[in-house]
């Protein structure tokens, strides 16, 4: 009895894992959309929802409506972050900087300059 409900939990936890795989390569996947061109990325979601179950639908459906736009007929409706918004093609190409780490670095080497935090002007 107690090998049979431990060949049980082994076979659970593999389930879990296994799910925990796919869903971990589905997000890369849905985060590497970024860096396709902005008039393919539609094109690549379609793709990956093709390509996936059922137990899918629900975290494709979400990043269909906040970052692709619901198909409604032959169109998509407007979305809360729009493709041109978050799509990383064109500052990896032009080798633009997508954070504001340079701004953070200046302002520490301002505030090194400073004997004190909030200094008297």
């Amino acid at each position: 009895m107690k090998f049979h409900a431990s060949l049980t939990h082994l076979h659970c936890s593999l389930c879990f894992l296994k799910f925990f795989a796919l869903a971990f390569i589905l997000t890369l996947k849905i985060l590497a959309l970024a860096f396709l061109e902005p008039n393919q990325v539609v094109n690549g979601f379609e793709f990956l929802c093709s390509d996936l179950g059922d137990e899918y639908q629900q975290i494709l459906g979400y990043y269909e409506g906040t970052y692709i736009g619901r198909l409604c007929g032959r169109s998509r409706q407007t979305t809360i972050f729009p493709i041109n918004l978050w799509n990383m093609t064109a500052p990896v190409k032009n080798n633009m900087h997508s954070t504001n780490n340079n701004v953070e670095a200046w302002h520490r080497k301002l505030n090194c300059t400073f004997q004190h935090k909030y200094p008297k002007l």
